[in-house]
């Protein structure tokens, strides 16, 4: 089905197409039938990315809304925050800066509004962020912020970091080993984007008063 699927026309890839496959998704009874149509169709984004722009914006926003609300055991298993992480940066990003990482996909409609497509994605994360962050999604989040060359794509992450820190503490526990990584962000105040210093600062200070880092004193930064 899948290869059927990718080889199809794109005029066939539709928002309508996918709510016919969520349907089905919902009247499967077998566990592992349905965790492959989950995985393989319903999010891969490579398929979905043919659609026309106002298509796959709604596609996106059902799996905000619909999909991912009545599917978190599998997004957890299946789709953690370091894959959503990956795909903001292979498949969404802002400027073509970093050709030897993103997918320069000619399926991408040029029409494609990328900030809301963005939001959907993050707000999903965000969700997840709430439930559970593993060790890898922790990693993912700053080796991103660190490395993305694309300005608009820091800012975005950063403040996505942001809302984790002051509204995921819960969930930090769970990566205690990793959150001596947020000291690096001081590597962030040679940018030439003073908003992204400004949020660097930020979470760096926030993160000594709420004890999450000890590995640096604040002075040292």
């Amino acid at each position: 089905l899948l290869h059927l699927l990718k080889s199809s026309d794109a005029k066939f890839v539709t928002y309508k197409l996918y709510s016919q496959l969520f349907e089905l998704f919902e009247s499967l009874t077998d566990l592992k039938c349905k965790e492959q149509l989950y995985s393989t169709i319903l999010m891969n984004v490579d398929l979905w990315l043919k659609a026309s722009s106002s298509d796959h914006l709604q596609i996106l926003q059902h799996w905000q809304e619909k999909l991912f609300p009545e599917t978190i055991e599998f997004a957890l298993k299946m789709r953690p925050i370091s894959w959503f992480l990956s795909v903001l940066r292979n498949h969404y990003w802002y400027t073509p800066s970093e050709k030897y990482t993103i997918t320069i996909d000619e399926k991408r409609n040029p029409e494609l509004n990328v900030s809301e497509c963005r939001s959907y994605l993050i707000k999903i994360a965000f969700e997840l962020a709430k439930i559970r962050i593993e060790e890898n999604d922790f990693c993912s989040l700053i080796s991103n912020i660190l490395t993305c060359h694309d300005s608009q794509q820091n800012e975005e992450l950063l403040t996505f970091l942001n809302q984790i820190i002051t509204q995921c503490e819960p969930s930090l526990m769970n990566v205690k080993d990793s959150l001596k990584l947020i000291s690096l962000l001081q590597y962030l105040f040679n940018s030439q984007d003073a908003s992204v210093i400004c949020t660097s600062l930020q979470i760096i200070a926030l993160s000594h008063n709420n004890r999450l880092i000890s590995n640096f004193t604040l002075d040292s930064h």
